[in-house]
């Protein structure tokens, strides 16, 4: 639900940089908890969830804040698809 209230809002280019943002994201979210806090994925899986949780949300929102800072639909150009 979150990615659909960025993505009616931003570009097409937008919508490239937000999909290729949040997976870089994701991956270094996860890359740090592998390496940097020895998790191993069962113990991701069973007592890291809500971390995870929480970081892949907080990724979709900083990805979203920051496509939309720079790749956000012209005003006229957002009521129109609105509209459709």
């Amino acid at each position: 639900m979150l990615d659909i209230l960025f993505l009616s809002k931003l570009t097409k280019q937008g919508k490239i940089y937000y999909w290729v943002l949040q997976l870089t994201i994701d991956v270094l979210f996860i890359a740090t908890l592998v390496l940097v806090y020895n998790y191993t994925f069962p113990t991701l899986m069973e007592e890291g969830r809500n971390i995870m949780i929480i970081g892949i949300l907080s990724s979709a929102v900083v990805s979203g804040l920051i496509c939309l800072a720079v790749w956000k639909k012209p005003k006229d150009q957002e009521s129109l698809t609105n509209k459709l």
